[in-house]
């Protein structure tokens, strides 16, 4: 992957955190999406992400890859919320560990931006 794209966390965790860091040495612009003001504080402090807010209207839009790292059971209503944001051609990728019972539900949702 080209560092000129736009990467997008949601869940600035251990695991999205960690994200954030790796993908901001390689030298990708990330941005960072996290309910925890002081975590998007924290991340922009030390580096792992250039901007952040609690909700991703302002940086859907621009993101060419959007990675999820939300509990499995917040992830369908979370783009079901936030979905309409994300733009055409985006690659969206979760960090989850259980994926199969809400695959289908996530392409209902979203059948002209992606599939999954």
């Amino acid at each position: 992957m080209k560092q000129d794209k736009v990467i997008t966390i949601v869940g600035l965790g251990v695991v999205g955190g960690s994200y954030a860091i790796a993908l901001s040495k390689k030298g990708y612009t990330v941005y960072g999406v996290n309910r925890s003001s002081q975590s998007i504080e924290d991340a922009i402090a030390v580096g792992a992400i250039k901007d952040g807010g609690n909700t991703p209207e302002k940086f859907f839009p621009q993101s060419d890859v959007i990675i999820i790292a939300l509990y499995p059971n917040q992830i369908v209503s979370y783009l079901e919320q936030y979905g309409k944001y994300i733009k055409k051609g985006c690659l969206i990728s979760d960090v989850a560990g259980i994926k199969s019972h809400f695959v289908s539900q996530i392409n209902d949702q979203m059948p002209d931006i992606c599939t999954i």
